[in-house]
Formats: structure tokens, C-alpha cells, sequence
């Protein structure tokens, strides 16, 4: 069975997470995510990162029909904090992106909405 990879020795196996997680595995893990507080990835590729922000966006909307007859969408917000150029996917999938500058470039910073220069800053803009 393909399994989910960024290790470039497993290139020839990786499987693009849409494509891995169907509609049944999407949900669960959309239900598994709902009771963290923060979701980490760690070893997934730039699209992974972004189709797991997504995931919580989009999939994370349940509308509710108010006694007026609207619908409501239920308020989900996504937040996305990287440092390069492989997080530039992630930060423009979420509703608010920050980017830290650094080492790693300028790319993660010209894609945010908001910027800071070191992750240290990161509580007190939080705050």
C-alpha cells in the first residue's frame, strides 16, 4: 500500500497527501485535528503542509441552518508560521501567514501577512 513520504530515499513511493488521504481518511483526520490546539508537520513536503492547512480551512466548515433560515459557517481559523521558502505554500493557504525572517531567506517574509524577525517574537505578536 503507498504510504505518505518525503524522505528522499522513499522518492520513488511518495504519495501526494491528497491523493493518500481519501474523503473517509480526510474526515477522521479532520476530527483528529478538531482536539489539538496546534497541528505540527514535520518531514512533509511544501503541497503537504498546504493540503493539511487546507484540510482544517475549508473542511473544517459545517454550516447550521439559524432560526432566520441563513446559514452560519462555523468560525475556523488558520494560522501558518515558516521560516522559507518551503513554507510559502502553508502561509498562503491559511487566513493569516507570518513569516520569520532569517537564514533561509526573504521568501517566507514577502508571502506573510505579517512579519518578525526572530521566532522569539512570535509570543508577543501572539499576545
Amino acid at each position: 500500500k503507498p504510504r505518505i513520504s518525503s524522505n528522499d530515499d522513499d522518492a520513488a513511493k511518495k504519495i501526494p497527501i491528497k491523493e493518500e488521504l481519501r474523503p473517509r481518511c480526510r474526515q477522521a483526520l479532520l476530527q483528529l485535528a478538531k482536539h489539538c490546539k496546534a497541528v505540527v508537520g514535520c518531514r512533509v513536503s511544501p503541497i503537504q503542509k498546504r493540503l493539511m492547512v487546507e484540510l482544517v480551512r475549508f473542511g473544517g466548515r459545517m454550516t447550521a441552518i439559524d432560526a432566520a433560515g441563513d446559514a452560519t459557517l462555523r468560525r475556523t481559523r488558520t494560522l501558518a508560521i515558516g521560516d522559507g521558502a518551503n513554507d510559502v505554500p502553508m502561509i498562503q493557504g491559511a487566513h493569516v501567514g507570518i513569516g520569520i525572517s532569517g537564514q533561509e531567506g526573504m521568501q517566507a517574509v514577502n508571502n506573510s501577512d505579517y512579519a518578525i524577525a526572530q521566532f522569539r517574537y512570535l509570543q508577543r505578536l501572539m499576545l
